[in-house]
């Protein structure tokens, strides 16, 4: 099943914060591929493990407000996700439109009742085949902003990879480092022509935070695995009257860098 064709922005991915752990209940973690490789923010490391109906645990050191998960995987037919205050007495998430799979090995349940919680479960109620899960990336986040109709949706995004494997940064005590050996990070650019005052006035409330918020972004729904933890990349926010006439909305282009 696919969802209309979007553009989301979330919060940060709360199982980056640090404090964050994760853990496997019902199965155990092969060697090499443990719980904290599917929070990592790298899609390539995974947790492995060899349960029935494994879950991947997750304690977020707090209760954070989730109301949205992102997952990759592989062997996964269907999950459950639950939610706890203490980690012992478990309540099932609902709401939403349910989960989703939109192949290639991602799930998504966006959208679902919002709960302040410390503790999040994600149960796996049906595998595919009779092999060993791997969960590669798990990411739980609140929904801010979803783009999806047609006048509201962007005229144009690019996602350019940045190779900074020539440059290098100065340290706080004057020395420099390399950037070689980093990973290569993602600029995304996000255009718009003629948006709606109203359209331009959401996006603008997730910049003019009081405190600029890092935000996750699915810059394109007909590429669900391409999901970014970002930051605004610019100081000022470029939405303006697309022409001297001002009803014919904003236009304008917002570029983050992937972090």
């Amino acid at each position: 099943m696919r969802i209309d064709m979007g553009h989301y922005f979330f919060t940060e991915s709360y199982t980056y914060k640090q404090g964050v752990a994760a853990s496997i209940s019902g199965g155990t973690p092969a060697a090499g591929h443990l719980p904290p490789d599917a929070i990592d923010y790298d899609k390539a490391s995974y947790c492995e493990t060899d349960g029935a109906n494994p879950e991947l645990v997750i304690d977020l050191g707090v209760a954070r407000t989730v109301d949205s998960l992102w997952l990759k995987h592989d062997n996964i037919e269907t999950i459950e996700v639950y939610h706890s205050s203490d980690g012992i007495a478990w309540t099932e998430t609902a709401g939403g439109d349910g989960v989703i799979d939109m192949g290639d090995g991602i799930l998504w349940y966006f959208g679902f009742t919002a709960q302040s919680k410390r503790y999040w479960k994600i149960k796996v109620a049906t595998k595919a085949g009779a092999g060993n899960v791997k969960f590669y990336e798990a990411m739980l986040m609140e929904l801010k902003l979803t783009l999806e109709d047609d006048i509201d949706l962007p005229a144009d995004v690019r996602v350019d990879k940045v190779d900074t494997i020539g440059g290098h940064y100065v340290m706080a005590d004057g020395s420099t480092l390399s950037y070689a050996g980093q990973r290569i990070f993602a600029r995304i650019a996000v255009m718009f022509q003629y948006t709606p005052k109203a359209n331009k006035d959401a996006l603008e409330a997730l910049f003019a935070s009081p405190i600029r918020q890092a935000l996750t972004i699915v810059p394109d729904e007909a590429y669900p695995e391409n999901i970014y933890r970002a930051i605004w990349q610019e100081a000022d926010f470029k939405l303006n009257y697309s022409i001297p006439y001002k009803p014919n909305g904003f236009s304008g282009e917002l570029n983050f860098i992937e972090y």
